[in-house]
C-alpha cells in the first residue's frame, strides 16, 4: 500500500493519514466514504483535545461534534463512537473484500 500512495498521491499536496485515506477512496470512486471521513476527523479531535493532552475549550467543541452530555449521558457517546468505529471498519472490509478498492489494480 505504500507504494500505492507513494504513485498515486503527492507528499506534497496532502498532509495527514486521514486526508491520504480520503484521497484514496476518491481515486477509487467510493460511494459514502465522506461520513467515515468526517467521523474520523471528529474522533481525531476528540483524542487530541482530551486526556491526551489538557482539556479545553477545543475538548468541548470536539464533544460536541458527537453530541455528547457528559454529566449526564457519557456512556451513551462512548457507545455511540464504538458504534461508528465498527461501521467505518465494516466498510472498509466490504470495500476490500467485494475489490471496490484494491490496491493490485492500479
Amino acid at each position: 500500500m505504500n507504494n500505492y500512495i507513494k504513485k498515486h498521491i503527492s507528499e506534497d499536496n496532502i498532509k495527514g493519514s486521514i486526508s491520504k485515506l480520503e484521497k484514496i477512496f476518491e481515486l477509487h470512486h467510493m460511494l459514502d466514504y465522506e461520513k467515515h471521513i468526517t467521523f474520523l476527523r471528529n474522533l481525531q479531535g476528540l483524542r487530541s483535545s482530551s486526556t491526551a493532552h489538557r482539556k479545553g475549550s477545543n475538548y468541548e467543541i470536539a464533544i460536541q461534534k458527537f453530541e455528547i452530555n457528559i454529566k449526564k449521558d457519557l456512556r451513551t457517546g462512548i457507545e455511540d463512537i464504538l458504534k461508528q468505529s465498527c461501521e467505518f471498519l465494516e466498510y472498509l472490509a466490504n470495500s476490500i473484500y467485494t475489490g471496490k478498492l484494491n490496491f493490485d489494480k492500479n
